[in-house]
Parts: C-alpha cells; structure tokens; sequence
C-alpha cells in the first residue's frame, strides 16, 4: 500500500502515481514484498541473499563492503517492484506530509505553515569551519622538522607525529577556538550528530578518518594491515588507507 499525497503545485522532486504525489511511504508485509521482489526483480534478489550469507559483522553492526555489494544491481524500490506488482494499492491518506530535503523545501514549508510540529533549533557552529589543535607523539625515531620547519608549537623535543584530525582514543584533536575551545574532536562530534558527518560516516561506530603529519628521522619498519572483512571478523581496527 503506497500513500499518494494530493498534488499542491508542479514539483519534479516527487513522483507521480494516480495523479497523485508518490510520497515515497509504503505499508507492506515483509514475506509479501520478498515474494514479490523475488519474482520482478530476482537479480536484486538472490544476490541480496548471497550478501546476507558471506557478509561479515561485529555483535552490534553490519558492514557491507563495496567488494561484496558489486553485483547488487541498482533500481529503486518503485521500479523493480511496484510498477511491476499488481498488489500494490494506492490510498490518499488523511493526514499532512511534506518532504523536507533541502533547507530551501525547509524555508518554503514555514512560510505558510502555522509552525505546528515544527521544530527549530541552531547550528553547533558558527562557522563551516572549525580549526583543531593536534594531539602530538614523541615516539623514539621522531625527528625536529615539524617543529623547525612547520612551525607546530610543542613541548616535545621531538615529534614523531601530528594528528591533525583525530578522534581517536590513544590521541585527539581539540577545538581551538570559538565557543567550544579545548573541547576533544569526539566530544564535538558527539554534539554535532551523526547526520552531519554525512550518509557515509553513519555508517561507522567512530569516525573513520585520522590524518597526521609524520617525520621520521629513523627507518621504520614495515607493516601490513587486513582487509576490512578480516579485521571485522576478528575484531581490530578498520583498514587503514594511506596518502
């Protein structure tokens, strides 16, 4: 059962279904809707099927890699199932919905709304930018030229490594400046909310990127690190990817 919504205005954002907006909300049974997928859309599902059985995961979370997602065609949901089924219904409910996707939808919306149900709040940050102070290490084989040449202002006397985005436990990133100076990165980031990192951090129990300056005044020695499927299986860190 979709929920088509009366047309107010000509609007290319949403679709059009018995001359009604496509709201994009459905009611169904999840047994119906696989037997139905299966049946217009097999490719999509067998192959959601074989993800399913090899997919690799922690005791909280899924993880898909894009390795194990490659074969998974991509339709949406209208196109490989409700266009084709001839179960679907559609109803115009009785209540309102708008489809807030940009702040632009957001502004129109309030202008004629009587602000009922709608909530408004600010921004954690005046700015777009927000500038962070490194997390230093000392470790033996470091060198001076973070210091004399890169001016970063340290104690040490010398400095293996400069995380500059950081929020990782053994060593974070701090605020600062502004109203939330000398706050750790993953307490601002905990304030922030997820959903403003974008769609691909929600995905991740912490945030996934470091980036660090090194100087190494000795040899280092050589490392090698899993895969993401081997290091979720046995619980370490995600892959590291270096530039």
């Amino acid at each position: 059962m979709i929920f088509g919504l009366e047309v107010l205005s000509p609007y290319t954002g949403y679709g059009y279904i018995n001359y009604l907006w496509n709201s994009g909300n459905f009611i169904v049974r999840a047994g119906d809707f696989l037997q139905e997928l299966r049946k217009y859309a097999p490719d999509i599902y067998y192959n959601c099927k074989k993800v399913m059985k090899s997919v690799s995961g922690t005791d909280k979370d899924i993880h898909f890699t894009s390795r194990i997602l490659k074969d998974i065609p991509a339709m949406s949901v209208e196109h490989a199932v409700l266009e084709k089924s001839k179960k679907v219904k559609v109803i115009q409910p009785e209540f309102r919905w708008f489809d807030v996707g940009d702040l632009e939808m957001l502004t129109d919306y309030t202008k004629d709304s009587d602000s009922e149900g709608v909530v408004k709040g600010h921004h954690i940050a005046d700015s777009s930018v927000v500038k962070l102070e490194p997390a230093f290490k000392d470790y033996l084989w470091g060198g001076t030229k973070l210091k004399d040449i890169y001016q970063k202002k340290c104690d040490y006397d010398i400095i293996a490594e400069s995380w500059e985005l950081s929020s990782h436990k053994d060593g974070q990133s701090v605020i600062a400046e502004g109203k939330y100076k000398g706050m750790l990165f993953s307490e601002y980031l905990k304030r922030l909310g997820a959903e403003k990192l974008g769609w691909k951090c929600q995905a991740f129990e912490r945030f996934p990127i470091l980036i660090k300056f090194i100087d190494a005044r000795q040899s280092l020695s050589i490392q090698v690190h899993p895969d993401d499927e081997y290091a979720l299986r046995d619980k370490c860190s995600l892959i590291k990817t270096y530039v």
